[in-house]
């Protein structure tokens, strides 16, 4: 029950819509207050009508989409080629996130949290950074499908390293609450059905993870702006300032102090992380119900304007996102979500709501179905599949940005599984030669990692 990708989804809903229209008060939101009734009212009833075509859709072609013919079964051969798909994954990440330091020089915050008029290289670079959480789930989904994996340790704790090392130079609760989503995701999706024990364990670490990081994140970007390096400063210089600022947070909540009054770092802080009613309901506020209907034809081909590199095509189109609506808010530094709620609100009026959502979980349907098994296509189909949830169960997502990045991220596999399956291919003809077994998970014995 609590494996399934739809009823993930639903239960982060409770907490971003349900519990905040029944208990605001554990929501610390300067704007619920200074949000209009009816904005308040017309996003939670949206919400909840977008939730239920999104259900009814999810689980109409969960039926309708068939299972994966015999025919396509994998052989061990392909089995062993997903393995090492997987791991390259992992390797691949590594480069990104090590090239975004770089870039960055130790700082990957920006002023505006924007995703649309960013250049080429930094696009590549980011869908390449963004393999990092996608290994972390291929791998613990494995794992807890298989008993065991054949990746390299240090792949995986590299992995963690670079993942860790981004959320500190971004100080950003949402990179560190995505490891661990990524990790509780693919424990959850790769464990046996019906184990309800296990599965409330997951949920329950999840919960408590999700909330110590909210907590710790919260105050460690607070103390980030006391004593924050300058953009110039060098390298040794950022990260001693980023450890100073790690270690006053851990002194400030083990002792209990919070912050100025209007960002304080305790319980409510973390909740109001989740508020998408409210979030929905600004671009409600903002807009005074009439929907722009901003590039609402451009919307349709965003799959298509995800492959045009900016650089060569001067005038493509730019979605509305969380830098556009934190300037028209009058602010100057960070990002305010529209949510998938709002971009679609704002691309085709409260109708887009339903259509688009019903239109996103007859997606999420077919990539599930596809996603099971163990060869190289269930690999991508996985990744595909945990990219979309993740962009779902994020406030901060808008809807033409999950499609963009589902098709990037499979432009992009596609040259791995070229490299993987010339592997498989090398590994099959010394395995005829030298009459090599493969163990049961079709991983050769003599050419695991």
């Amino acid at each position: 029950m609590f494996t399934d990708p739809c009823v993930i989804i639903g239960i982060m809903w409770v907490f971003a819509v349900t519990i905040p229209i029944l208990a605001p008060y554990y929501y610390k939101d300067r704007l619920w207050y200074t949000l209009s009734p009816w904005a308040l009212d017309a996003a939670a009833l949206w919400a909840y009508r977008g939730w239920a075509a999104f259900s009814v859709s999810y689980y109409m072609n969960l039926t309708f989409f068939p299972r994966a013919p015999v025919r396509m079964v994998p052989t061990e051969v392909d089995v062993s080629a997903g393995h090492r798909l997987r791991q390259l994954v992992g390797v691949v990440g590594l480069v990104g996130g090590a090239a975004t330091l770089v870039m960055t020089r130790g700082q990957a915050y920006s002023h505006l949290e924007g995703f649309s008029d960013a250049n080429t290289v930094s696009m590549i670079v980011l869908q390449l950074r963004q393999f990092l959480l996608s290994y972390i789930f291929l791998y613990f989904h494995a794992k807890a499908r298989d008993g065991s994996v054949s990746d390299s340790k240090v792949l995986i704790w590299a992995t963690f390293g670079m993942l860790i090392a981004l959320a500190i130079a971004s100080s950003s609760k949402g990179a560190v609450v995505q490891i661990c989503v990524a990790w509780i995701f693919g424990s959850a999706s790769g464990a046996a059905k019906g184990n309800l024990w296990r599965e409330g364990a997951i949920g329950a670490t999840a919960i408590l993870l999700i909330y110590f990081v909210f907590l710790f994140v919260t105050a460690y970007r607070q103390e980030l702006t006391l004593v924050h390096a300058d953009a110039n400063a060098a390298y040794s210089q950022v990260v001693a300032s980023q450890f100073d600022a790690l270690s006053a947070a851990y002194a400030d909540i083990l002792e209990g102090r919070v912050g100025s009054a209007e960002n304080t770092y305790d319980s409510n802080s973390v909740l109001d992380r989740l508020g998408l009613v409210t979030a929905f309901a600004t671009v409600l506020s903002v807009t005074n119900g009439v929907s722009p209907y901003e590039h609402a034809v451009a919307s349709f081909f965003a799959p298509v304007l995800a492959v045009l590199p900016r650089d060569l095509l001067s005038a493509k189109v730019h979605f509305f996102d969380p830098a556009d609506l934190a300037q028209l808010l009058g602010w100057s530094f960070g990002g305010f979500s529209p949510t998938v709620l709002g971009s679609f609100f704002w691309a085709w009026g409260f109708e887009g709501i339903v259509l688009g959502m019903a239109g996103l979980g007859s997606l999420l349907a077919f990539m599930v179905r596809r996603a099971e098994g163990t060869g190289t296509r269930s690999v991508i189909w996985q990744m595909l599949t945990f990219r979309m949830l993740l962009s779902l169960i994020e406030v901060g997502g808008v809807f033409q940005a999950t499609i963009i990045v589902e098709v990037r991220t499979w432009l992009f596999i596609l040259p791995l599984l070229i490299v993987a399956r010339s592997f498989r291919r090398g590994v099959s003809g010394a395995s005829q030669r030298t009459g090599t077994t493969t163990n049961r998970n079709g991983v050769s014995l003599i050419g695991r990692l």
